[in-house]
């Protein structure tokens, strides 16, 4: 009773799927077609047979799928055009082969599943879609076989990005760079090719990560940061890029995307010194002001002491940082510049306001205006040696604040002697104001 039961499922299922209609095939080959689009050509009755046992066996499960395999070989070897589903189906079959085959069988399963795809555009078209599918499993079953087809891989996913452009997917993408670094160093494609596929997909990937949310744009942001690390090195040569891509952003200086790819080229190959390197930065800058491309272009302008401009880029640092440890550290480099330049008065009040915004700074802050006092010798003579020597009292003040016991003991040599003190008229433990531009009031010790 269990067995007939059993059977009477099986017809009724049978019958089912042959009630389906299918997707019809329009190849040229394709004839004998019946009213729900499967097409027989001159193998109707064993073909019949043949895909009861294959759509059986599938709709069984993935346990009764090894018996699924001869029958679907046989209808794609004698009726490819049949029906759409056996490719759709197919394609599990021989996915779920592969993965529990090994060695020489392994290999087999996956070239049946490459030839499927392959025969699904060729007999029901949609190739931009299948030709993705057939992406993702292409490198990594070819890339490792001992005979490889460089160029019929490269041609597959150059094939794949002109049909599917930022709809191309991720994997997809990469892997048309992997294969585009290959050709380079076989010297299929000259500097120029790789450099054009690169800027395409580069392009196309940051588009996908600009709509991109959640967890999709750490994907996209992870993919983009791999194919950057494909570039071959001597592609990062400072020349070649500056010859490649400087010729593109005098013609279009506008264009915001060409000149952060550039400058992203720059700073990848550490490329600081070129000439087109602080006309790039300057304009990512205008697009996108931060406080990281800021402290950039300072440090260029410094490199150069061209003391002016570097102030006015951190005066600019200042007005787009956001956090307090950025803001301070523009303050300090302010401090050292104002201070290179003599203005004494303007880099204390810069090295201030570094340890107002962020305590950290408080000891390279005190130790620079402990460094100024120490050099006002020059610009703070007086007669009366105390009044001089308050200078450098000062300058211990500034130091203990830094916590420099070295640089204090260096201060304290300088002080007033006790004779000193005397004569002037003062004694120790005395307040006297510290003169000439320091203006500050301080207490009276002798030196050691």
């Amino acid at each position: 009773m269990k067995i007939k039961f059993q059977v009477i499922l099986l017809l009724l299922f049978v019958n089912t799927v042959f009630a389906q209609k299918s997707i019809k095939s329009n190849h040229p080959e394709a004839t004998n077609c019946d009213e729900k689009g499967y097409c027989w050509g001159d193998k109707r009755e064993e073909g019949k047979v043949q895909f009861a046992m294959y759509s059986d066996n599938y709709n069984f499960g993935d346990y009764a799928w090894k018996d699924a395999e001869a029958p679907l070989d046989w209808l794609l070897t004698n009726i490819p055009y049949l029906t759409y589903t056996m490719y759709v189906n197919g394609y599990k079959i021989y996915d779920h082969l592969e993965s529990n085959a090994e060695g020489d069988q392994k290999i087999e399963y996956q070239d049946k599943l490459l030839k499927l795809l392959d025969n699904r555009i060729a007999y029901f078209g949609e190739e931009a879609d299948v030709i993705q599918r057939k992406g993702v499993k292409a490198y990594p079953y070819l890339i490792k076989r001992k005979e490889k087809d460089y160029d019929g891989l490269f041609n597959l996913y150059k094939r794949i990005f002109e049909l599917n452009g930022t709809a191309t997917y991720r994997g997809n993408m990469t892997y048309l760079i992997v294969m585009a670094k290959i050709q380079y160093s076989r010297k299929q494609i000259d500097a120029d090719g790789f450099m054009d596929y690169f800027d395409q997909v580069s392009v196309a990937m940051e588009e996908n990560m600009s709509k991109a949310e959640g967890a999709e744009v750490e994907k996209w942001q992870a993919s983009l940061e791999r194919i950057e690390g494909l570039i071959p090195e001597d592609l990062l040569n400072c020349d070649l890029i500056t010859e490649r891509m400087g010729p593109k952003m005098q013609e279009d200086p506008d264009n915001a995307e060409l000149v952060k790819k550039v400058l992203k080229y720059l700073v990848k190959g550490k490329c600081y010194d070129a000439p087109i390197f602080l006309d790039a930065a300057k304009k990512v800058f205008e697009v996108e002001p931060t406080a990281s491309m800021a402290s950039i272009i300072a440090k260029k302008y410094m490199a150069a002491k061209e003391y002016d401009t570097t102030l006015e880029w951190l005066d600019k640092g200042i007005e787009v940082a956001e956090e307090d440890a950025k803001k301070g550290e523009f303050y300090m480099e302010k401090a050292q510049i104002l201070n290179a330049k003599g203005r004494v008065v303007e880099a204390r009040k810069a090295a201030l306001k570094a340890v107002e915004i962020d305590r950290s700074n408080t000891g390279q802050a005190y130790i620079l205006i402990g460094d100024m006092y120490m050099l006002s010798g020059n610009r703070c003579e007086n007669p009366n040696p105390v009044k001089f020597r308050a200078i450098y009292l000062a300058a211990y003040d500034a130091y203990a604040k830094a916590g420099a016991s070295a640089k204090m003991n260096n201060a304290k040599e300088q002080f007033p002697s006790i004779e000193e003190i005397f004569t002037a008229g003062y004694k120790e433990g005395d307040k006297i104001d510290v003169g000439c531009w320091i203006g500050s009031q301080t207490e009276l010790r002798r030196r050691p």
